[in-house]
């Protein structure tokens, strides 16, 4: 797994992601190198909640080139919330607690979570008010925020998100993402 080799700007967020990401629906494994299949099978895996600790280590590596720190003290980590509470937990608990402690990052799991479990014929995001469904903490207001999500494909979650932590206060937002959705083969 490479060290964010996506680097881009939505608006005026940064985000960074580390490899692209080949959704299955577009590209069977034949269609892959064996590197590309391995990661997109190291995202699965990570979506069921295993390797937590691989990714946490591989991405805590970056940590300095993302936060540009100064005070590390001044970043919280925050997740973009599945569809539901459990599959939050499932997926990111365990990642935040370990990349926390590698980094000293404040740990903010669960300062964005769901008002309510959403159902699947709801998550086309651009189709719903993403921020309406959402709880915000108000620990976050002041801080600087990594917002972590485990794919980033058009990043219009992220947008709706970090745009509303600036309004409430947050005085940065970084992404940082796994992978990258990627529908071109270079």
């Amino acid at each position: 797994m490479a060290i964010f080799d996506f680097v881009e700007k939505k608006l005026d967020y940064k985000y960074y992601a580390t490899d692209p990401y080949y959704p299955k629906r577009y590209y069977n494994d034949s269609d892959l190198s064996e590197a590309e299949v391995e990661f997109r099978r190291i995202v699965w895996e990570f979506k069921d909640g295993l390797n937590y600790d691989f990714i946490a280590e591989a991405l805590s590596e970056g940590i300095d080139e993302i936060t540009e720190i100064a005070n590390i003290d001044e970043w919280t980590l925050c997740c973009i919330p599945a569809s539901t509470a459990l599959k939050t937990q499932i997926k990111f608990k365990n990642f935040c607690d370990e990349f926390c402690k590698i980094t000293h990052i404040n740990n903010g799991f669960g300062y964005i979570s769901n008002r309510e479990d959403l159902k699947a014929q709801n998550l086309e995001w651009n189709s719903i008010n993403l921020v309406a469904e959402l709880n915000f903490s108000k620990k976050l207001n002041g801080r600087k925020v990594l917002l972590f999500d485990d794919i980033i494909a058009r990043g219009e979650t992220f947008l709706q998100i970090a745009e509303h932590l600036k309004r409430i206060g947050v005085t940065e937002v970084v992404g940082m993402m796994i992978g990258k959705t990627t529908y071109k083969r270079t």
